[in-house]
């Protein structure tokens, strides 16, 4: 009988100090554990749990769980063929794209920090993220490839790995997007220029390579470089941690009462 005014009185101690709870439905948890994991190593547990359930949709184009993990480690594979190394910044410059997706996941095995910038960049904007971390490797779009062109000779970049969007489109869709946006885009002519491979030909490297990747990268080290808006000067880059982006699948599956919660450790 002593107990539940004590509970009471602690339950609106807490409303009080966090008024946020409030707004929060009755099954959305006041506390959550997080998993002491990287960004690669919370997509490889999800994978090994949901391997047949579809984790991409892309304009028509399914990708289930286990393929996804399958295209992350070649992609891995292949950057560490290229020289990217622990630490290393790895600049992503696409829209949300599978590459996009993989190219995440695979710069955070090899231990790399992922750079991400907007695929519209300007050329002087692309110079700029990428000197701001030292950048040597690129992804980039068919699309924004001039862009970078304009700015590659003041840049200290060895490897520019360009994606074209019709790499994750059936036949069909190919044609479609070709006669609609695709004809507009200017070809990227790679010829025998080492400088340049396309996606496809990246991620055959990986398929080929045996590298048994091994990192020392912990949870709470940095992982990925975001950019502020600028609106109060130039763009700042801010480095996140692992532990910042799982925080927030954990979150946001809280908040959707999402039954794969209970199955995050």
């Amino acid at each position: 009988m002593n107990i539940s005014p004590l509970i009471i009185e602690a339950e609106d101690k807490l409303k009080y100090n966090r008024p946020w709870l409030r707004s929060y439905n009755k099954k959305t948890p006041a506390n959550l554990v997080y998993p002491k994991k990287t960004i690669y190593e919370m997509l490889a547990s999800s994978a090994s749990e949901n391997g047949n359930i579809v984790a991409l949709e892309f304009m028509g184009t399914k990708t289930k769980f286990k393929d996804l993990i399958s295209q992350v480690d070649y992609c891995a594979r292949a950057l560490v063929e290229m020289g990217v190394t622990e630490n290393d910044a790895v600049t992503i410059c696409m829209p949300n794209t599978p590459h996009a997706v993989i190219m995440f996941y695979a710069v955070n095995k090899v231990g790399a920090i992922a750079n991400m910038i907007h695929p519209l960049s300007a050329p002087k904007e692309i110079e700029f993220y990428m000197k701001h971390v030292n950048s040597k490797f690129i992804l980039i779009g068919d699309f924004s490839f001039m862009n970078f062109q304009k700015v590659q000779e003041h840049l200290d970049v060895e490897k520019v790995i360009v994606a074209k969007i019709s790499d994750f489109l059936g036949k069909r869709m190919t044609m479609g997007f070709w006669a609609l946006e695709g004809r507009k885009i200017p070809k990227v002519r790679f010829n025998d220029n080492k400088f340049l491979i396309s996606w496809k030909k990246f991620i055959e490297i990986g398929k080929k390579s045996h590298k048994v990747i091994k990192t020392k990268m912990k949870p709470a080290d940095g992982a990925v470089v975001l950019y502020t808006g600028g609106t109060t000067g130039i763009q700042k880059g801010v480095l996140l941690s692992n532990d910042n982006f799982n925080a927030l699948v954990v979150q946001c599956l809280a908040h959707l009462n999402d039954e794969r919660l209970g199955k995050i450790k």
